[in-house]
């Protein structure tokens, strides 16, 4: 039985699966609760390849635990149908598993909460924990274990984490299955062309192809290649509208990168776009929608700049260019004005949306002699956002993006976002108990 691509399977189909992986890369954060007995708070089963940070090693406090090691498939599924992991000499409760998994396929270097992956996999949530499982205090180890502030530290360097968007761990038991067949290493995007390194064993007969909302270019790759290829698509009219790389075997897509905003949840590895003005072509070719907008100019109202902002923090982020219309026209602004309007527009960021989201700036070239677009990008957050709707009003409302419009949100799709982000803390601001 081969891994799913997407779609659901029943926890026996799941863990015939996983039975079949003879090796499965383990890591288990838990703690100990009052009664005397360990939860897991957060674990992560990976076959097909460990993760790039994993390692063998085991950090020990009095009330938290962090293990890493390498089972079998059988020996897993023996804990999943149990709901109990032996590790580091301890017996480890794990929360029930789900009667029926969901499985979705990711793209290589895809952000899923837990520590990026160097080749496409696919996975399945196993089960959620209680937020209750998290210990309190400081980590201070009686052996040679790294101290930390709290488990949230420790927990984010032992599943090379990094920093956690809103200071909150994943609430989950994964498994992610690498498919090291096939990758994407390299998109460089330029004004006449766009070059695609890929690598993998199993890449020769596979097809590459630079896909949009039109008909694209392809390439085949030879079926007895090197373990790497590179191929180049000339672009004779700038990047088409929707574009998107994608890696091919047969109807099966095996990785992919998005070129088009309107497609990208985060930023994309490997993706660059050599010059401002072929990021700019591709964002204005993809019109104004989901995660896109255009101002010609900073408006003396900024109460509608700043909903949009707080709708792309509550979303998965977005841009507002200056210096573009509503019809695709590029005015631009004067260069010699862009570094006071992206003081100005920080200031307003930080005095209207609470919490203050994480935005960046970066200036496109135009044809028109010192004239520059300034594009905003705006980070998804790890909270609920809520922005002003008055310059004297200290209420602060949340806003999400309903395609090219931001829109006040509606209480069930509050608690849509409150829940899918453990961090947020939406408070009396927004009108909940």
């Amino acid at each position: 039985m081969d891994f799913p691509n997407e779609g659901s399977r029943t926890l026996d189909e799941t863990i015939t699966l996983i039975g079949a992986q003879p090796q499965v890369w383990v890591r288990i954060g838990a703690s100990l609760r009052e009664d005397g007995k360990w939860y897991a708070r957060l674990a992560e089963f990976t076959s097909g390849g460990a993760p790039a940070g994993w390692s063998v090693k085991e950090w020990a406090y009095p009330q938290a635990l962090f293990a890493a090691s390498i089972v079998s498939g059988e020996v897993l599924g023996q804990w999943l149908r149990s709901a109990e992991a032996s590790v580091a000499g301890k017996q480890v409760i794990l929360p029930a598993p789900y009667g029926q998994t969901s499985w979705e396929r990711e793209q290589s270097q895809a952000p899923t909460g837990f520590e990026r992956l160097a080749w496409p996999m696919t996975g399945t949530t196993i089960a959620m924990v209680e937020n209750r499982s998290e210990p309190s205090g400081h980590l201070v180890s009686a052996e040679d274990a790294p101290s930390f502030m709290r488990f949230y530290n420790g927990a984010a360097s032992f599943f090379t984490l990094g920093e956690v968007r809103g200071g909150s761990l994943p609430q989950s038991i994964v498994y992610r299955h690498q498919d090291q067949i096939g990758r994407i290493v390299s998109v460089r995007v330029a004004e006449e062309e766009v070059k695609v390194l890929v690598e993998g064993p199993e890449i020769g007969g596979m097809i590459i192809e630079l896909a949009g909302d039109s008909p694209g270019l392809v390439d085949r790759i030879p079926e007895n290649p090197r373990e790497s290829h590179a191929a180049a698509f000339e672009l004779t009219g700038g990047l088409p509208a929707g574009a998107w790389i994608l890696l091919r075997r047969g109807s099966d897509w095996v990785d992919r990168r998005f070129l088009a905003r309107s497609w990208m949840t985060t930023s994309e590895a490997g993706v660059e776009f050599v010059d401002g003005r072929t990021r700019l072509d591709a964002l204005v070719a993809d019109r104004e929608g989901q995660r896109v907008e255009f101002k010609r100019e900073v408006p003396k109202e900024v109460a509608g700049v700043m909903k949009s902002v707080c709708a792309f923090a509550n979303g998965d982020g977005g841009s507002i260019l200056f210096g573009v219309d509503d019809e695709l026209g590029v005015p631009g602004i004067q260069n010699g004005s862009i570094g006071r309007i992206r003081d100005q527009l920080q200031q307003l960021v930080d005095s209207w949306v609470q919490p203050t989201p994480k935005i960046t700036f970066d200036i496109l070239p135009t044809d028109l002699p010192g004239k520059s677009v300034l594009e905003m990008r705006v980070d998804s957050g790890g909270h609920l956002f809520g922005s002003r709707t008055n310059a004297s009003t200290n209420d602060f409302t949340p806003y999400i993006r309903h395609n090219a419009i931001s829109v006040r949100a509606r209480l069930h799709e509050i608690e849509q976002i409150v829940g899918s982000r453990p961090g947020s803390d939406p408070g009396n601001r927004y009108g909940l108990r």
